[in-house]
């Protein structure tokens, strides 16, 4: 619900910023208040800091509906069940996991409301302390289809995924590399952002596989606004295929 990782709302508790009980055996019970207390603050807080708000792009059923009236084809589509604000992303999602394909019988290619939305500014999420990363990605961005939001923190990046909604996530991993997994694995799953694109930097030293879990990819550190570009155009082309 916050994506976060375990160890933090393990320190948020002994902060007192979660409210829990410790049962017998060593384990915490959180209320669900508790957590829904957060949701709120993270939106006001997202406010005060004057983070850019970004609604999820106009739907496919009601960019295609008749007189404000949904088709009754688009109703019966998964897409409009799963409530995927990106039928292009979320039809290729369900497909790999078994569950059919959309109810659409044109090709993306030839679709006006795709070819619409692939002109949309393209919301990536990098999640760094970097300061310098960010300067960088900052000043390229301008010549680019690329808007960039960053986290530094879990928290940080719950709410930037609740008001930017990227479409890609960036995971800059200095140091602790298994954090940096787990973190990748929950955004994979948020609900929120289904769809999304995980990428995970790495050093060059590092020995790790090239496809992790869950579909998140790796790059070599340092990387530029190259690197992304060539890595978006190769999610892409597997949209297309």
């Amino acid at each position: 619900m916050l994506s976060v990782t375990p160890d933090t709302v393990v320190k948020w508790i002994r902060r007192g910023k979660l409210k829990a009980m410790k049962t017998a055996g060593g384990h915490y019970r959180i209320p669900h208040d508790s957590v829904a207390s957060l949701l709120p603050a993270a939106r006001d807080i997202a406010d005060n800091e004057h983070m850019p708000s970004k609604r999820p792009p106009v739907p496919c059923w009601e960019y295609n509906a008749a007189a404000g009236k949904i088709k009754e084809n688009c109703r019966s589509c998964l897409v409009f069940k799963a409530k995927g604000s990106r039928c292009y992303d979320v039809g290729r999602v369900l497909r790999e996991k078994g569950e059919g394909a959309t109810c659409c019988q044109t090709d993306c290619e030839e679709c006006s409301y795709y070819r619409e939305q692939r002109q949309r500014p393209i919301n990536v999420l990098v999640f760094t302390d970097n300061a310098l990363l960010r300067g960088i990605l900052t000043k390229q961005a301008s010549s680019t289809r690329f808007r960039f939001q960053f986290a530094s923190c879990e928290y940080d990046c719950s709410l930037v995924v609740d008001s930017f909604r990227p479409e890609y996530v960036i995971v800059d991993c200095v140091t602790d590399l298994e954090k940096c997994e787990e973190l990748c694995r929950h955004l994979a799953c948020d609900p929120r952002i289904p769809g999304v694109e995980i990428i995970l930097a790495v050093p060059r030293d590092k020995n790790i596989e090239t496809n992790l879990v869950g579909g998140i990819t790796v790059i070599e550190q340092p990387f530029c606004i190259a690197d992304i570009e060539k890595r978006v155009e190769y999610f892409e082309q597997i949209r297309k295929t």
